[in-house]
């Protein structure tokens, strides 16, 4: 993901449509078919949704889980998809929320 693309990245005000949309959208590790994901697992090291849970999560151990889950192929990319939707609409819901509390007090002490 990268943010020189608008759509390929993920902002700090996007709304959770958007999130939906861009994590459906990301490139992932899974295989061509169910069937060959399940019999060959997929490649978390490949996958963008991994890649920002892996660097985004608080809780490793989960991650770690994961991972093997994932490789192993009793973890679907759709599956991951929605951890990581879940995760980010969560942290940038609550983010969201203290930029909204916290902006009037910025701006005074910015502009007066």
């Amino acid at each position: 993901m990268s943010s020189s693309e608008p759509d390929t990245a993920i902002f700090l005000e996007d709304s959770e449509e958007e999130i939906r949309r861009k994590i459906n959208k990301a490139y992932s590790g899974g295989r061509d078919s169910v069937e060959e994901h399940r019999k060959l697992g997929g490649i978390p090291e490949k996958d963008k949704t991994f890649e920002i849970l892996l660097y985004h999560h608080p809780n490793t151990k989960f991650v770690a889980g994961l991972y093997d889950e994932y490789k192993s192929g009793k973890l679907l990319s759709g599956e991951l998809k929605d951890i990581c939707k879940e995760f980010l609409i969560k942290m940038l819901r609550e983010h969201q929320k203290k930029l909204k509390k916290t902006k009037k007090i910025a701006e005074k002490m910015v502009f007066g």
